[in-house]
This record gives structure tokens, sequence and C-alpha cells, in this order.
């Protein structure tokens, strides 16, 4: 399959962070047999162009979006980050309905709260290096979701989060 993550983090303070979970999940889907693209928005001026431009240059056959922090934890001046991530999936939509996935550290801590915000329906709840290869695995095949280890979704407005025991993935030595 062709799987496109974006990595939605765009804020700065207190210091810029590399995306090394969505890239770690782009690895192992990757591991698993599928083209991986990974689009970080942090540093870009016209996120939302970025992401028409990837859609429309080598359409993905799934998308998953990776959401770092849900606020930055400031009192004195709090910003909701999960508002920011809203246009995306507009954007997104309006060129494509294949598959959104939501991911990441957010989505691990307030999966049902994060889905209903957004209007997604799916999400990796569980080790996203473990779930999302295994998530693809059965879009790939037509094959259903709900015994994936670690997938949540909503099912006639109902939020159902697999909380299954999680496999482990190997990873290939360093020696080859």
């Amino acid at each position: 399959m062709n799987v496109l993550i974006i990595s939605t983090n765009r804020h700065l303070l207190p210091v810029p962070v590399m995306p090394i979970g969505a890239c770690i999940v782009a690895e192992a889907a990757a591991l698993a047999g599928h083209s991986v693209r990974l689009l970080d928005l942090m540093f870009e001026k016209d996120p939302i162009r970025k992401i028409e431009d990837a859609l429309r240059s080598r359409p993905p056959d799934v998308i998953g979006l990776s959401v770092r922090n849900i606020d930055n934890n400031d009192m004195q001046n709090p910003v909701f980050f999960i508002r920011e991530i809203v246009p995306f999936i507009h954007a997104i939509r309006g060129i494509t309905d294949v598959p959104l996935v939501l991911g990441g550290a957010a989505v691990s801590v307030m999966p049902e709260e994060i889905m209903r915000y957004t209007g997604i329906s799916c999400a990796c709840t569980g080790d996203g290096e473990a779930v999302f290869p295994e998530l693809l695995s059965r879009l790939s095949g037509g094959l259903q979701m709900q015994d994936v280890s670690g997938v949540a979704w909503l099912e006639d407005e109902v939020f159902i989060n697999n909380r299954g025991a999680l496999k482990s993935i190997s990873h290939p030595s360093a020696d080859g």
C-alpha cells in the first residue's frame, strides 16, 4: 500500500521536536512491505498546500496523522493543538476519501475525545510500530480491523478500543 504519514506538530516552543515516533512507525510500515512517505509539517510555511501537493503527487491508499501533544501545557497562554489539525483533515477530505488513521502520544492519552473532535473514526492507541503495520495489512487485504490489538474506532457513534495484548515486532539486526 502507498502510505502517507503526516507529523502534525508545528510548535517550536520550548524547542522544535523531531517526529521520532512518526519516523519509527513509518520505518515499521516500510519493513512490513508498504511504500511509505513521511511529511513533517514542523517548518512548513503553508502546511495545507504541502499536504495537498503530497496527496496529488502520489495519492496514498492510507493516511496516518501523527499527533504528538494535546496542548502546550501553559496555563497562562493555553494552545489546544487538536484544533489546529482539523483544517489539515478538511484539506485531505477535499482531495481524497482514503482511510485516515490517528496515532501518536496525544491520541493514546484521549483517543475517544480526539476522534470525536476531529471526525476521524479510526486510531492506533497502542504502540504504533506494532499496531499500524498490522492495521495496514488488514486494510490491504480487505479484512476487518476489529481484532487488531491497539486499534480504536467509532461504530454507530459508539467508541470501541481493542486493548488486547500486542504482539512484539522484530527488527533486523545491525549485522544484517
